[in-house]
């Protein structure tokens, strides 16, 4: 396992639950479009370039994510 500066599993948990948290308090400021979210799964995906969704899943590019400033 990588150190949380080199991008390992650390920082993407970190970054996974900042999504799931995000998802939390849209559900709670705009419930139409929260309660839609909060039955996509999160998903972990380096073969998108940032992040994507297909109506089925959203799906996140860890190495973009762990780039960004917070």
């Amino acid at each position: 396992m990588g150190s949380v500066s080199d991008g390992g599993e650390a920082q993407y948990e970190a970054i996974e639950e900042g999504l799931r948290a995000f998802k939390t308090e849209l559900l709670l400021k705009r419930p139409f479009y929260g309660d839609i979210l909060m039955r996509l799964p999160i998903i972990r995906d380096d073969s998108c370039a940032t992040a994507c969704t297909d109506g089925r899943s959203i799906r996140w590019n860890g190495r973009f994510f762990a780039s960004l400033d917070q």
